[in-house]
Formats: C-alpha cells, structure tokens, sequence
C-alpha cells in the first residue's frame, strides 16, 4: 500500500469517553470509504475484547493480514495501567494482543486491513 494523506478541515476534537471517540473514528473512515478501498483498504473491523489470566489473546479477524493495523484503547482502568506494556500484532485472519498476564482488562480493537 502506498503512502497517503487525507486532508481534514475540521478542529481537533476531544471525546472524553474513548468508546465514543472509536465509534467517532470509524464513522469517518467509513465516510472515506471510497477513497480508502483506492488505497487497497480492504475492510473495517471494530469490536472489545476481555484479557483471561495469559499473556496473550487472539481475536480472529477475517481478512486481516501482516500488514494490517491494529488500534487498542482501554476500556476499564485495569487495562489502562497495562496500556504502556499491552501492543497488537496482526497476521493472517488473527490479531494477537500481548499483554501482562491478568485477566479482566477490557479493550477496544480497531483493524483496518
């Protein structure tokens, strides 16, 4: 995929409730919908996720593949405190989430693939 940029003339906008700032992001990117699928965005996938006990999890993502991105955001303070260890790594049809090894941290996972 090649690089580009979307150009937006809008102010900067700060949602103080992160689930609403995801639902907020992906209602644009879907507005870009047309623009992206030129870039070979191929599809959107959003949806939250609870940690067990393990130091990983993963979430299946159809379509998703290494070069897609993956975007985490807590969804309780449990997982906010982890939020500086905790990264996503994405692969064919799998996202995979590393994190410390204690269950009940909630997040938001956004894939664009």
């Amino acid at each position: 995929m090649s690089p580009f940029s979307i150009e937006m003339d809008a102010p900067a906008i700060v949602f103080p409730n992160t689930t609403e700032h995801i639902r907020q992001v992906v209602e644009y990117i879907h507005s870009l919908e047309s623009e992206l699928e030129s870039e070979g965005v191929k599809a959107i996938h959003m949806g939250s996720f609870t940690t067990a006990a393990s130091a990983t999890t993963v979430v299946s993502v159809r379509k998703a593949s290494a070069s897609s991105f993956a975007f985490l955001s807590p969804r309780n303070a449990d997982a906010a405190t982890d939020a500086t260890s905790t990264y996503a790594t994405c692969s064919d049809g799998t996202v995979t989430v590393n994190h410390p090894a204690s269950a009940g941290r909630s997040w938001n996972l956004l894939v664009v693939v």
